[in-house]
C-alpha cells in the first residue's frame, strides 16, 4: 500500500487524510476526509471548531487503471459557538454544489 505521502502526490489531494481503497472488477472507492481545523464562519467571521455531525458525499473522478472512481470524503459539519448555527467546512478539491454521484 502506498503511503499517505505518495497518495497524496498521485491524486493531488492536499490535506487529506486516506482511510481505505477498495477495488472490484468494475469499480475503486476510496476513502478519506479532511484534517482537522479550525474554520471561520462564513457570516460573522469568527473562528471554531467544534464539530456537529458528519456526512459522507460521494463524488465520481476519471477513470483510474480503467475502472470507474468513487471518491467518498467523510465531510464535517461545524458549529459557530456565538449563534448556533451549522455550516460545512470548506474543501479544497471540490467547487461549491459539485454534483454527486
Amino acid at each position: 500500500m502506498l503511503s499517505e505521502h505518495c497518495t497524496e502526490k498521485l491524486l493531488g489531494y492536499k490535506g487529506a487524510n486516506f482511510t481505505s481503497i477498495d477495488s472490484n472488477n468494475k469499480e475503486i472507492h476510496i476513502y478519506f476526509e479532511l484534517e482537522r481545523k479550525i474554520h471561520n464562519y462564513p457570516h460573522r467571521h469568527q473562528q471554531t471548531d467544534t464539530v456537529h455531525d458528519y456526512r459522507t458525499q460521494v463524488f465520481k473522478d476519471a477513470p483510474l487503471l480503467g475502472l470507474n472512481t468513487f471518491f467518498h470524503c467523510r465531510k464535517r459539519s461545524c458549529v459557530c459557538k456565538n449563534c448556533l448555527k451549522r455550516f460545512y467546512e470548506k474543501n479544497t478539491f471540490l467547487p461549491r454544489y459539485y454534483s454527486t454521484a
